[in-house]
């Protein structure tokens, strides 16, 4: 009985993986003619920008000096990134302000304003983790990206080989998150290494990187580079490439960590919803726990029908109010 139901279960998993791909690659022959080209006319424009300010970076600090370019080079932009988009979330947390902000708070009654001892303490192991941790994951990766051929030439790739370039990006931050992630929820890891980052049950920005260093290394920075290092020189690979994959991965964790739902951006309802429950959405893109059924709970949720990218300024809970508060006002 256990094994036909393994099978069942496997079976359909499968359908579930093929239904969510098959409908992806629809849309995306739908609108790829259209989206190509709206897109190559921006590439264009920005083309010479790109160009120049990479120029720059090459002759005046890199000049093929690869190990500079991927251990500094990412360090620094990484940092840039990092930086500012937390600056802008600490004003909030620490502030509770500006007020309005708060109806876009995902967890409303926790965290507005912070804990400016708990903060602190977020901060301290934050930085340990962006400039330790990292620094050693780029030295360490560093000889397996110059051997799989990632360049660092005066060349930079075409649009067409970025798209394919980010494609295999998020798939393999797709597919390795996802399991490592599941791996640290074991009990014996859990209990050891992930629980810190499980202190924060309604996330804050800060919080994206505080976690256990070994965590850090094997979880976070390994998912989010494993991309590069697989696709080696295919596509004209290139440490540029990286380091605009690293802003957007980095911009994506802390505002999926922030806590607040705002508009015109992508939900991150899935992954404070992993914050607040543990077992649920372990992975980034949705992909593999709708394979593997580690999102039942969330999609029988209010979160999920939340879990939508908010076209207006109304902010979630009042564009999917809560039936059961809307049963008790009325």
């Amino acid at each position: 009985m256990k094994f036909r139901e393994r099978i069942t279960g496997a079976l359909e998993a499968t359908k579930k993986g093929i239904f969510i791909l098959s409908t992806a690659l629809i849309v995306f022959v739908a609108i790829s003619n259209s989206l190509l080209w709206h897109m190559e006319e921006f590439w264009g424009a920005s083309k010479a920008f790109f160009v120049e300010k990479w120029a720059y970076i090459y002759y005046n600090f890199g000049y093929e000096n690869f190990f500079m370019m991927y251990i500094l080079g990412t360090s620094v932009v990484g940092s840039i990134a990092y930086i500012s988009t937390n600056l802008f979330f600490g004003f909030i947390d620490l502030n509770a302000s500006p007020q309005f902000i708060k109806k876009y708070k995902i967890q409303d009654t926790k965290n507005f304003p912070v804990d400016p001892v708990k903060y602190k303490k977020c901060l301290k192991l934050s930085v340990f983790n962006s400039y330790v941790v990292g620094f050693i994951f780029l030295t360490v990766s560093s000889p397996i990206a110059y051997w799989r051929g990632l360049s660092c030439s005066y060349q930079l790739p075409t649009f067409p080989q970025v798209i394919c370039q980010l494609i295999v990006y998020a798939l393999s931050v797709e597919l390795v998150f996802y399991y490592m992630h599941r791996l640290f929820h074991h009990r014996f890891l859990y209990s050891r290494i992930h629980k810190i980052h499980h202190e924060w049950t309604a996330p804050i920005s800060l919080a994206s990187v505080y976690c256990h260093p070994i965590e850090h290394f094997f979880v976070n920075l390994l998912s989010t580079l494993s991309g590069p290092l697989i696709l080696g020189s295919y596509f004209n690979n290139h440490v540029g490439s990286v380091w605009l994959w690293v802003v957007m991965a980095l911009v994506n964790s802390t505002y999926t960590h922030s806590g607040y739902h705002l508009p015109f951006v992508s939900s991150n309802e899935a992954h404070d919803f992993h914050h607040s429950r543990f077992n649920q959405n372990f992975g980034v893109l949705g992909i593999l726990d709708r394979l593997h059924g580690t999102d039942n709970v969330f999609v029988n949720s209010i979160e999920y029908k939340r879990n939508i990218i908010l076209m207006g300024l109304s902010s979630a809970k009042e564009v999917v109010p809560d039936d059961k508060k809307m049963k008790m006002t009325n």
